[in-house]
């Protein structure tokens, strides 16, 4: 069963996570930019897209990206490595570490094919061999704790996901996080809360559940079916970077904070953008930024007509001119 040294703080190895909700690593988005905006309306841990191990061990320019951080990014993040060579994912796990991050995570869950097809990401997952191998290799060269992700079996009735966590917990892996989706699924249908469940109790380690929460009140459910001991919030925390907050704060109090304002989510936005540029430069970050700006504006009242414009930004300007409209309250209320 999942360690809580009290009701709001997990603790991972050496390492105190100041919450018990999480931001999902998702690719294109949970980079750094995006993680300092979530983080401005109190974001406690976050974890990066998945990374190449082969990647960051080639020093790929674009790999070694991934890597940026901030002083304003959310107080504790992961940097979630996948790959198949277990020389590879160790040395992985060094650069990590040396580069500032508290915790390495080992994805083993993710299902698109192209990961799979490489042996690694849920193809990982269901090799025993390979997985005790690979963690065995990023628990002994990672000078910060280990974290791995994790889907369910197709099967419900196959227990090898719940092997699985056995093993990474025997490996000295610190905590684990659980979709509880299979990996078919993708990202819809419904959540097994009682294999998550199952795993949560049975490791001897914290497990965030993962899947399937849009709102404050699926993340208490999640964790009350799953007893587990944080949430991992992906997708719907793209397009309200406060619904972490939220979650955060009806946990403790059974109450969801009000919504900020056009404004106050519109300079939000701004904010996001800025680290981009800096990060990038405003052209590349403009383009990199529609996606983004689209999440933000999708089924905000009064927002569709921006939508054409949003898809089109091509410097700071357009986005600025773009926010200064969005923050206007819409006629059918804010």
């Amino acid at each position: 069963m999942a360690e809580a040294s009290n009701s709001r703080t997990i603790k991972v190895g050496t390492v105190e996570v100041p919450g018990r909700v999480a931001l999902a690593p998702l690719a294109g988005y949970t980079e750094y930019p995006f993680r300092a905006a979530v983080a401005t309306f109190g974001c406690p841990y976050a974890v990066t897209p998945l990374i190449s191990a082969e990647g960051l061990v080639r020093r790929n320019r674009n790999t070694l990206r991934l890597l940026a951080r901030g002083d304003d990014d959310a107080p504790v993040v992961a940097a979630q490595i996948f790959g198949a060579r277990r020389g590879g994912m160790a040395e992985a796990a060094k650069i990590v570490a040396d580069a500032g991050f508290p915790l390495v995570d080992v994805n083993l869950g993710c299902p698109a094919p192209k990961i799979r097809k490489q042996e690694a990401g849920a193809a990982l997952a269901g090799n025993a061999v390979a997985l005790r191998r690979i963690a065995r290799a990023v628990v002994a060269a990672s000078p910060v704790p280990v974290t791995a992700k994790m889907r369910l079996a197709r099967d419900p009735s196959d227990k090898s996901t719940l092997a699985a966590a056995k093993l990474l917990s025997e490996e000295g892996v610190a905590a684990l996080t659980v979709h509880g989706r299979a990996v078919d699924q993708g990202l819809r249908g419904p959540v097994d809360f009682y294999a998550v469940k199952e795993i949560a109790e049975t490791v001897p380690l914290p497990v965030w559940a993962n899947g399937g929460v849009e709102t404050p009140q699926d993340a208490e459910a999640l964790l009350k079916e799953t007893a587990a001991a944080g949430v991992m919030v992906g997708r719907a925390a793209v397009s309200r970077p406060y619904l972490i907050n939220d979650i955060e704060t009806y946990l403790a109090d059974g109450a969801v904070p009000a919504a900020p304002s056009r404004a106050e989510l519109a300079e939000a936005i701004m904010f996001h953008f800025d680290k981009a540029a800096a990060l990038d430069g405003e052209e590349r970050a403009a383009r990199h930024f529609r996606i983004h700006l689209l999440a933000y504006l999708k089924g905000a009242r009064g927002a569709k007509a921006l939508l054409p414009r949003a898809a089109r930004v091509a410097c700071r300007r357009d986005v600025a001119d773009l926010l200064e409209e969005f923050a206007k309250p819409p006629e059918d209320g804010p």
